[in-house]
């Protein structure tokens, strides 16, 4: 799936928003979302979309993440 070095301090971009995504699924919230991302992946804008004010629209955010999450593991991108 990724073309970093191994043991690149960054993790893959589609790897950190699997991450915030299945997080936010598990019930992380807010900062919790990126505690345990290394390197500079702070910036995960799907953390910021996960925190809109309005829950349909998390709803719907999450629920496209979640189908890339689910099309990346059927594909064996996210291995």
């Amino acid at each position: 799936m990724s073309s970093r070095p191994p043991g690149s301090s960054t993790p893959d971009p589609a790897v950190a928003r699997a991450y915030v995504a299945c997080g936010y699924l598990l019930g992380r919230r807010g900062d919790e979302l990126l505690a345990g991302l290394a390197g500079a992946t702070a910036n995960v804008p799907l953390a910021t979309a996960l925190s809109h004010p309005n829950r349909t629209e998390r709803a719907r955010v999450l629920a496209t993440a979640l189908a890339e999450v689910a099309r990346a593991v059927h594909e064996q991108r996210l291995l």
